[in-house]
């Protein structure tokens, strides 16, 4: 095993581990997302290509 410096890619800005595997090794891994805030305002509606964001109308 080696530490990835956190400057390197392309993970940079995180902790990062570099790790040598045979190539007839089993890999089983495990993904975890930590839980955020539900945003009683995220909508998540579909929007024309093109769309700006909202305009002023006078």
């Amino acid at each position: 095993m080696k530490t990835v410096d956190t400057g390197e890619p392309p993970f940079v800005g995180l902790e990062a581990t570099q790790v040598t595997l045979r190539r007839d090794a089993t890999v089983q891994f495990t993904q975890v997302k930590r839980a955020a805030p539900v945003d009683d305002f995220d909508l998540d509606l579909p929007t024309p290509l093109g769309y700006r964001g909202w305009t002023a109308v006078s």
